[in-house]
């Protein structure tokens, strides 16, 4: 037995929720509410204006959603006893894991395609036809950031032995490197550790410092994000990055193009660098849930 079948099962057990399909209301309201902005947004984006709305729903909302479906996909069966049934099978313990990463991600994308379809549409309406190939390209990265928090989930639930403690590990996750990261970690930690005073609207020309930001699995969505609309090379949202290059428009995105004007940026911060950071999130939580998972005691 492989992990597909319970990918598949994992699909149908969930697509029926009426929390999933409350998520994808969720975002196309939130997507319909971001659609738009100053003047000076839609004047460089233009027919991709329609494409901006949808970075900051996806980042926040979809990635608590990904979180609230997974962090007790593992804990919670070993509370109840249900997994015993799973493990008794001819199956191995990193398809299970596999089987709900895949199962749980794929519910999710249907949600996920909600706001893309429908405040796609009426944006096209409104501001013209967006580039297919970028509207494409939005979607397979949003798909990924998904599989990223989903595996994030999946491996803190088979990593611990409570669903207390998947709550409480899942939500810290989602506190600190999601709405956090930013203006509670990096500030508080770079200058303390290297001496230098970051002004947030004029970021010193420091690699570790853009590298930093980008290094939270949030930041990496909008490199891409950026990458693809061709914004910018930043970690920061459309909106911010776009109003950095205007001439009389400050924000507190450090934008690699501005800071790094004139300097030689080393392939660190290449945008292809977000794709490698993903991987990071996705293997390295997925292995120490592996092994956590491997070693527990299911009988």
């Amino acid at each position: 037995m492989r992990w597909s079948p319970l990918a598949r099962k994992e699909f149908y057990d969930h697509i029926q929720s009426k929390g999933v399909w409350l998520l994808g209301v969720l975002l196309v309201v939130a997507s319909f509410l971001s659609l738009g902005g100053p003047p000076y947004l839609v004047t460089s984006l233009g027919e991709n204006t329609t494409l901006a709305a949808f970075q900051a729903p996806v980042s926040i909302f979809a990635t608590l959603g990904a979180i609230l479906l997974s962090h007790r996909s593992i804990s919670i069966e070993r509370a109840s006893g249900s997994i015993k049934v799973v493990s008794g099978m001819p199956v191995r313990r990193h398809h299970i894991l596999l089987g709900k990463i895949i199962g749980q991600t794929a519910v999710l994308c249907v949600p996920l395609l909600l706001p893309f379809l429908v405040v796609g549409a009426f944006g096209a309406l409104e501001y013209g036809l967006f580039s297919l190939a970028k509207f494409g390209l939005l979607v397979v990265a949003s798909c990924l950031y998904l599989l990223l928090n989903v595996s994030v989930g999946v491996s803190i639930s088979a990593a611990v032995n409570t669903s207390v403690q998947a709550a409480t590990a899942a939500f810290s996750y989602y506190l600190i490197f999601i709405l956090g990261w930013v203006d509670f970690i990096i500030y508080q930690v770079y200058t303390p550790l290297t001496g230098v005073q970051v002004n947030r609207l004029s970021p010193p020309a420091s690699e570790s410092l853009f590298l930093l930001h980008r290094l939270a699995p949030a930041g990496a969505y909008n490199v891409l994000f950026n990458w693809i609309l061709e914004t910018g090379n930043s970690a920061s949202w459309v909106l911010g990055v776009i109003a950095d290059l205007q001439p009389q428009t400050r924000s507190n995105a450090l934008v690699v193009e501005l800071a790094f004007e004139g300097v030689d940026v080393t392939v660190v911060l290449h945008e292809a660098g977000a794709l490698v950071i993903f991987a990071g999130w996705i293997l390295l939580p997925f292995a120490v849930g592996y092994y956590r998972f491997r070693e527990a005691d299911l009988t």
